[in-house]
């Protein structure tokens, strides 16, 4: 016999869950399908929430709506949860070149930027244990989320509600019905895909310009205490839990695969001494690989298919997902419940298809 439900999610990553979790904020009936894969971009991301990147130091776009969304967002998880997941951290950022400098002291005469950015600090002024010959400076408002805590919890809580279906779905066997969409048994109102890099093979949103980056970190156990800040030059180092420290990240747009390399292992740990001015002994605890659904425009891609309206997509939120998924996330599921607009940087139709002339 045939379930009817209003949505069926597919993919369980950050986007797929925060998404699900709207969804029952507002009484939708769904089912989310996952298989668990462990190299998914969510789970095998840093989950920092950084509000000002690069060496250029851009302001995260839409930022005064993305953070307060991220920081309640996770709250309310740990709460519901019982666990800690968004960690705050001081990042200490390392100048690299004097040009960064100059764009520090910019940004700082900046008021957008204000309760952002720290005053420069001379190399006398940095902890002894960096590599700062140029000095540097902090960032406020960061920190990071355990993105495999999260899921994991979300994980068992769609389990026990019976909303999840721990398989994987491929989208050419979700078959058009007259008001309806089939996959097996089940017959949904809508099907939402939030897929990560994957999307780029979907059948009804391949045509969407994904530009997926290849990342890989490391878990490093260090033999003495480092400082309990995140540490970014050209790499970062994340503080975990004792002396376990994230170290990332790569980037790659060519071999898009879930495999970790030799080649970026030795990369990642070439580069501590730019971040470490004697870099401890270390045991390496964990490699992990994920592809990042980056975009062109470093956007989101939120929206329906132009000639398959119950067809929808939640994706794109490259390496800022941790940040932009909890806003965005509201946003599309009060679009559905007809209670707001898509954001128009968000909406797919900026796009043209393929298929309209």
């Amino acid at each position: 016999m045939a379930r009817n439900i209003d949505i069926l999610i597919v993919g369980q990553g950050l986007a797929g869950s925060l998404l699900a979790l709207e969804f029952d904020r507002l009484g939708f009936d769904y089912l989310i399908a996952d298989n668990g894969w462990i190299h998914s971009s969510s789970t095998a991301a840093a989950g920092l929430i950084n509000p000002v990147t690069g060496q250029r130091l851009v302001k995260t776009r839409h930022l005064e709506q993305l953070l307060p969304a991220a920081l309640e967002t996770y709250g309310a998880l740990e709460r519901e949860l019982g666990v800690p997941l968004f960690h705050p951290r001081p990042m200490i950022r390392l100048l690299r070149e004097g040009g960064e400098a100059d764009r520090l002291e910019m940004r700082l005469g900046d008021p957008g930027y204000e309760g952002l950015l720290g005053p420069r600090l001379g190399p006398a002024g940095m902890d002894v244990s960096l590599a700062a010959p140029l000095g540097g400076f902090e960032q406020y408002q960061a920190g990071f989320v355990d993105l495999p805590l999260l899921l994991q919890g979300l994980r068992a809580r769609f389990s026990a509600a019976g909303r999840l279906l721990p398989e994987e779905i491929d989208a050419a066997g979700i078959r058009l019905e007259a008001g309806s969409l089939r996959y097996k048994e089940i017959l949904a109102g809508r099907v939402v895909f939030c897929e990560g890099y994957r999307g780029k093979d979907n059948p009804w949103f391949g045509y969407l310009p994904f530009q997926p980056d290849k990342g890989e970190i490391l878990m490093l156990e260090f033999e003495r205490a480092l400082p309990r800040c995140i540490i970014n030059g050209a790499t970062w180092l994340v503080p975990v839990t004792g002396n376990r420290y994230r170290l990332g990240s790569t980037h790659e747009h060519r071999r898009l695969d879930e495999q970790p390399t030799e080649k970026c292992r030795r990369q990642l740990i070439a580069s501590l001494p730019a971040l470490l001015k004697s870099p401890p002994g270390f045991r390496l605890i964990e490699h992990r690989a994920g592809v990042r659904p980056a975009t062109r425009g470093a956007e989101p891609f939120i929206g329906h298919h132009p000639e398959h309206p119950g067809l929808s997509i939640f994706n794109g939120f490259g390496a800022k997902g941790s940040l932009s998924i909890p806003w965005h996330a509201r946003r599309f599921a009060e679009y559905l419940g007809e209670r707001g607009p898509l954001p128009p940087h968000a909406d797919i139709g900026r796009f043209p298809f393929p298929g309209h002339r």
